[in-house]
């Protein structure tokens, strides 16, 4: 958090060590982060969502309760998944 990033409700947010997350992310409660997952600036995670060795480009949105493993996620073909 100190590093940019905002957790709406940061005690519901489950954060493995190898998590990497770029200033700006925002990532909203109930949320899972697993494995190598690597956020882009600005993406937002929104509540419910499990992901697993997912990257994003900056700016991507997740809505509410996708299950997410092994993609990649980029700003300039999908803006919100």
């Amino acid at each position: 958090m100190s590093k940019g990033v905002t957790f709406i409700r940061p005690e519901t947010v489950y954060l493995e060590c190898r998590v990497s997350l770029a200033p700006g992310v925002v990532v909203y409660p109930f949320v899972s982060l697993r494995g190598e997952t690597r956020l882009g600036e600005g993406t937002v995670v929104e509540s419910f969502c499990d992901l697993k060795d997912v990257e994003t480009a900056p700016g991507v949105k997740i809505r509410a309760g996708r299950i997410l493993e092994r993609v990649f996620i980029a700003s300039e073909s999908v803006r919100e998944v």
